[in-house]
């Protein structure tokens, strides 16, 4: 999971897996039941799924040249990009409701 741990490094500023797990567990879990639609389980458990494709599709595309993969390894670091956006609004929405109290 190198290259898509590099992905979530550049977007959330965090060191590895667990520091995103981490991450995950300080938002609300309504939060992902309301943007998502499933819950923070269910939602890390599918990201997961998606940094294992992103680097075998990366893999296929920079190892072993399979051009064919180029679009899918896009398309899916866009889909990486939308969630960690959405991310990043549960986790600010988090730390003003931490003020808030």
């Amino acid at each position: 999971m190198k290259y898509s741990i590099r992905k979530i490094k550049e977007q959330l500023g965090v060191k590895d897996l667990s520091d995103f797990k981490g991450l995950i567990n300080s938002i609300s879990e309504s939060f992902f039941e309301s943007h998502f639609y499933k819950s923070k389980s269910t939602y890390f458990e599918d990201i997961l799924r998606l940094f294992d494709q992103i680097d075998n599709d990366y893999h296929f595309v920079w190892v072993l040249k399979q051009e064919k993969y180029v679009f899918q390894l896009q398309w899916k670091e866009n889909v990486l990009k939308a969630h960690l956006d959405l991310l990043k609004q549960g986790i600010t929405s988090n730390r003003d409701f931490g003020r808030a109290v």
